[in-house]
């Protein structure tokens, strides 16, 4: 009888790639199967700090989520408080102007900021309405009188009005003052520190052409953009649309 011979490759089974994944994915979803492979390769001891460090970690990223998640809320309440106090704080100046370029006399310490206010407003700015000493409540310079290498300052003088009509009246004739000969004053409203930071960058933006005007009124920050939309700026960030960085 003549011998038959078998050739290797005859003897290996064909597995369908397909059933053989399928069996991969059933065994290593039992979990029984994989507590039995980690038997196997790790000793008991390791898989049960493994096993317990997973359980810190869980735990210390729930606890890390739910203090940033406070976090972000307490600094959403502190937002919201801080627009208030500077809202309350703008409110309190709204009777209030500053002027700007008056020259303040040196040497002297009984200078007459409120004569020197009431000839500019009633010579140079409203001619027509002649503002009385008693409709200005305050007046008097801000700040100190030199600066950090003992020059003298030439300070604003802060003028408060015994009315809203008043101050708006003044307020509205500020553009006056660029027909006035001798040194140029400026009239700005009083703005907290925020919105005076706000009314400066617009200011900047508007000297670089990124936007067509720019102004307060009633203590708010107002940008005209070169389409010709005027809007009110509440917060540096929303300056980014003009470029500013």
């Amino acid at each position: 009888m003549k011998a038959t011979t078998v050739r290797d490759e005859e003897m290996i089974p064909v597995v369908d790639t397909d059933t053989l994944a399928l069996t991969m994915i059933e065994l290593f979803s039992d979990e029984r199967v994989m507590k039995r492979m980690r038997d196997a390769l790790y000793p008991r001891e390791l898989v049960e700090k493994l096993d317990d460090m997973t359980r810190r970690l869980a735990v210390l990223t729930t606890s890390v989520k739910v203090r940033d998640d406070r976090i972000k809320t307490l600094e959403s309440k502190v937002a919201a408080l801080e627009q208030e106090a500077d809202k309350g704080e703008q409110y309190s100046r709204r009777m209030n102007l500053r002027f700007t370029g008056i020259p303040e006399n040196e040497g002297t310490t009984n200078e007459n900021t409120k004569d020197k206010i009431l000839d500019i407003i009633n010579e140079d700015m409203c001619p027509d309405a002649q503002i009385r000493p008693e409709q200005i409540e305050i007046c008097h310079r801000l700040g100190v009188k030199t600066d950090r290498n003992g020059r003298p300052k030439q300070r604003a003088i802060i003028v408060r009005f015994g009315s809203g009509n008043t101050r708006d009246a003044v307020y509205r004739a500020r553009f006056t003052l660029k027909k006035r000969s001798g040194p140029k004053v400026f009239v700005n409203e009083d703005l907290t520190l925020t919105r005076a930071a706000l009314a400066f960058h617009t200011r900047q933006l508007k000297k670089k052409g990124k936007v067509m005007d720019c102004w307060t009124a009633a203590g708010k920050v107002m940008v005209k953009d070169n389409n010709g939309r005027v809007i009110h700026i509440t917060s540096e960030s929303e300056l980014s649309i003009f470029g500013h960085n």
